[in-house]
């Protein structure tokens, strides 16, 4: 954000309930009502008629889902270890396992998303520097507001035939430049599976392999994404008629 705040408009959102975000009444954390807020956050309330999407993880389904269903507001996607399609054998294990009465505990007493699984996925930097975890706990700080962390695992496999409608249409933002960041340390979104994925559906796009990277790549390597936005920007600036 930092590097490029002079290059470009730069938003970053909270999903609901997480960051810095309240949590509506009434929501239930699904990746479908994410999505209809992220549109109705950038359609109905900013108003924006052209963008890039920088998506990771969860951002990665509910950010496409707008842009597989308003393809001509996409003027480039940068995707980065996330996933739309139906969750393969260890995803579906991961899954499961947080409908159990044991995740149910794990997550409401002992904030089990972030202390432990969010410290796995970082490198050691991150992990030591106690501003950065105090940053993640914050948005977290009793039982109830720990909902989301169990209800987004439970629907990796609870909407399936959601994500099968996003991957149906990946293919109308084939035409717009795409660029693909993955940490290969990450086994799940990393993997080269995930990889050989993406890349049929986006043949044209630049691909950065981090090979020292884990999940959280953005944080990880920012560079990377720098280097990807800007090459985007490169490409719309010298093609004016795509904007």
């Amino acid at each position: 954000m930092k590097e490029l705040s002079g290059e470009a408009r730069l938003i970053a959102y909270d999903l609901p309930g997480f960051g810095f975000s309240d949590t509506p009444k009434d929501f239930d954390y699904t990746p479908q009502e994410h999505a209809k807020w992220v549109k109705s956050l950038v359609l109905d309330h900013l108003k924006l008629e052209k963008f890039i999407l920088v998506v990771q993880d969860w951002g990665g389904p509910t950010a496409l889902h707008l842009a597989t269903n308003n393809p001509n507001c996409i003027l480039g996607t940068v995707i980065s270890n996330t996933w739309a399609w139906k969750a393969n054998a260890e995803s579906e294990k991961f899954s499961n396992f947080f409908k159990t009465e044991e995740a149910k505990r794990l997550i409401y007493e002992e904030n089990y998303f972030v202390r432990t699984l969010l410290l796995k996925s970082m490198n050691k930097k991150s992990g030591n520097n106690q501003a950065i975890i105090d940053a993640y706990e914050m948005a977290l700080p009793t039982p109830e507001s720990r909902k989301g962390t169990l209800i987004f695992p439970q629907h990796i496999t609870l909407s399936e035939s959601w994500f099968l409608e996003i991957e149906e249409k990946l293919h109308l933002l084939a035409n717009k430049p795409v660029e693909l960041i993955f940490g290969e340390k990450n086994r799940t979104l990393g993997n080269p599976e995930s990889i050989a994925k993406w890349r049929s559906y986006y043949p044209n796009a630049n691909v950065q392999l981090l090979p020292n990277a884990d999940h959280f790549t953005q944080e990880e390597n920012p560079e990377s994404f720098v280097f990807a936005l800007r090459r985007i920007l490169k490409e719309l600036k010298e093609n004016k008629n795509s904007i």
